[in-house]
């Protein structure tokens, strides 16, 4: 069993933490984040994974979005 760290959301159906675990950070250290701050390699980690709330049973799917904005130096 290898480590992990967790990214917390709120279910879309009732609002209780449902947990997503992910493998994509260089050392994975058992951390938690919230998924507003979890870093991009963490999250991009999690895309298509489902997980179930354990309140409501509601199946919770991550799905991530890239947005690249281009600035001048």
């Amino acid at each position: 069993m290898g480590m992990f760290d967790r990214v917390w959301v709120d279910c879309p159906r009732c609002g209780v933490d449902v947990e997503f675990q992910s493998k994509g950070a260089r050392f994975p250290g058992l951390d938690n984040f919230r998924v507003d701050t979890a870093p991009p390699e963490v999250l991009a980690d999690l895309h298509r994974d489902v997980s179930e709330c354990e309140a409501c049973g509601c199946q919770v799917r991550a799905t991530i979005e890239v947005k690249l904005t281009v600035e001048p130096d």
